[in-house]
């Protein structure tokens, strides 16, 4: 789920809020404010980068058998959630027109060294 705000044709601000499966199987989410950067491509759709802090949280995985915490992330004191906070979170989005007022899109969220997450979904302007 995500809303944007445009300050002109190419500076916006944004907030997302992301909840998925990891690579565990875990339940996962994200909370992201972003200001971002838009290129626009004419036909080709358009592409923004964003910078900004991000919260990422997910189900913990220390039952895993044979999960080793190397201590990234920061454990609920009942140890079922892990979380990390990130000032410098990045966002890369495309999106490619289907009419004037629906794209696809793709965003590539990197969280790195340890979480990237990758999205797809269809983007609908309210104006």
């Amino acid at each position: 789920l995500t809303t944007e705000y445009m300050f002109n044709d190419w500076f916006s601000m944004k907030i997302d809020q992301v909840a998925f499966r990891d690579c565990a199987g875990k339940f996962a989410g994200m909370s992201m404010f972003n200001l971002r950067y838009t290129q626009d491509f004419g036909k080709g759709g358009n592409g923004s980068v964003g910078m900004g802090p991000f919260f990422y949280y997910r189900k913990s995985w220390i039952p895993i058998e044979g999960y080793v915490d190397d201590g990234y992330f920061k454990e609920s004191k009942n140890q079922d959630w892990q979380t990390k906070f990130v000032w410098y979170g990045g966002e890369l989005e495309y999106n490619y027109p289907i009419n004037d007022r629906v794209d696809l899109s793709t965003n590539i969220l990197p969280g790195i060294p340890v979480v990237v997450a990758v999205a797809s979904g269809v983007r609908t302007r309210i104006e």
